[in-house]
């Protein structure tokens, strides 16, 4: 787990130790929902659950309005009201639109590693508890926070991937035309408002920022981050909104 020691307090900032936090706790849950087992063998321990897999908690109020909604495919459905968007996270990613009206638009993260040494994320199962879901790619985590007026999404990378040279996140993004924008990407999808794919912060378990930009390719885009002097665990994090 990334040491907060350093970080800064701003609300980028803490939207960032969250993540760090919602990683943690998409991996538990994991964990707990392949082995059931565990959930009663923590009965004795004073051990908060999420709703979604303690079998016997109190009483509580339902869930919130960002929360991810089980649905019967497998999917996770979302809804951010302040963002303009609405989707769902699947086994092989992110789906989104802007209103009902809008044309989806889907993200993958496809490979990440470094050149002549990338490796392939593989769809998963994806899980989620309240506000916050996720894909698990063997070591490397995926999770998306709905939070007001955005929806977060997050890389949590354990360990330095082998190879030389600069950090690359390749990603594959179908249904709109993809273009640079001062802060990030702008996403045109055919039918509905733009979407803006921005605000991307990248940190390593000390809370140094490491330099990262996004280019455009020709599947959707990639990620690049300069990780030479970074201490593991590492997150990537761009933040989702519709930009009208």
């Amino acid at each position: 787990v990334a040491n907060a020691t350093g970080l800064g307090s701003t609300p980028r900032d803490r939207q960032l130790n969250a993540g760090m936090v919602a990683a943690l706790m998409a991996l538990v849950c994991m964990v707990f929902s392949s082995t059931p087992g565990l959930i009663s063998a923590l009965g004795d321990l004073d051990v908060s659950l999420p709703r979604t897999h303690a079998a016997s908690s109190p009483a509580k109020k339902g869930p919130s309005a960002h929360a991810f909604r089980a649905s019967s495919d497998g999917t996770f459905a979302w809804h951010n009201k302040a963002a303009g968007l609405t989707g769902a996270v699947t086994r092989t990613g992110l789906a989104l639109k802007t209103g009902s009206s809008g044309s989806e638009v889907t993200l993958r993260s496809l490979t990440l590693g470094r050149a002549g040494a990338m490796t392939t994320l593989a769809a998963a199962t994806p899980t989620a508890t309240d506000e916050t879901a996720a894909l698990r790619h063997a070591n490397v985590i995926e999770w998306f926070q709905n939070r007001t007026g955005s929806l977060e999404q997050g890389w949590t990378i354990p360990a330095r991937p082998a190879g030389t040279g600069k950090l690359s996140l390749s990603l594959a993004i179908t249904g709109a035309e993809v273009r640079k924008a001062s802060n990030g990407l702008t996403l045109l999808p055919a039918k509905g408002r733009a979407i803006s794919y921005q605000n991307l912060l990248v940190r390593d378990a000390r809370g140094k920022k490491l330099p990262a930009h996004f280019t455009i390719t020709g599947t959707g885009a990639r990620i690049v981050v300069d990780d030479a002097h970074a201490k593991y665990p590492v997150v990537i994090d761009p933040d989702i909104s519709s930009s009208g």
